[in-house]
């Protein structure tokens, strides 16, 4: 499975968080084929990223998520995290390329947080100075995608 992580706004988060809890609006989210989500962050340079509803739906129970070392250079495409259900384990794979600049620490300590709320909860930011995030599907197409996938 590939992964593309988002975040939703929720009132009880969006107020007083620190920068692990940033909240985010659904539109700034973009979505992959291999149902990673991501907001990039312009005042940051950041990417932030995590899983799809799909994609935790079809993980089940998530145990357990490897996180990569802060500072780690990764490729678009390349396997960032790996988290652990279950059922089974599942690669998520990076939507673009940079070094690892922070580190969920929530979902770190507690990976059910994934499944309560998978596209509000990111896994991990990249550094991504001028990145064009144009080539990633908005939330309808995405959506759409999915379903032709069921078919």
């Amino acid at each position: 499975l590939f992964f593309f992580f988002s975040s939703r706004r929720r009132h009880t988060r969006c107020s007083g968080v620190s920068w692990a809890r940033r909240c985010v609006q659904e539109t700034a989210l973009k979505y992959t084929k291999t149902h990673e989500w991501i907001r990039y962050d312009e005042a940051t340079g950041e990417a932030f990223i995590g899983i799809t509803d799909y994609a935790q739906q079809e993980l089940g129970d998530i145990v357990h998520i490897e996180m990569p070392e802060l500072g780690k250079k990764f490729h678009q495409g390349e396997a960032l995290s790996l988290i652990e259900s279950v059922k089974t384990t599942a690669d998520v794979y990076s939507p673009v390329s940079g070094p690892v600049s922070k580190q969920n620490p929530f979902v770190k300590d507690d990976p059910s947080l994934i499944n309560k709320s998978p596209e509000e909860e990111w896994i991990v930011a990249i550094e991504v100075p001028n990145s064009d995030f144009q080539n990633y599907m908005s939330k309808q197409s995405y959506d759409n995608y999915i379903k032709s996938l069921k078919k």
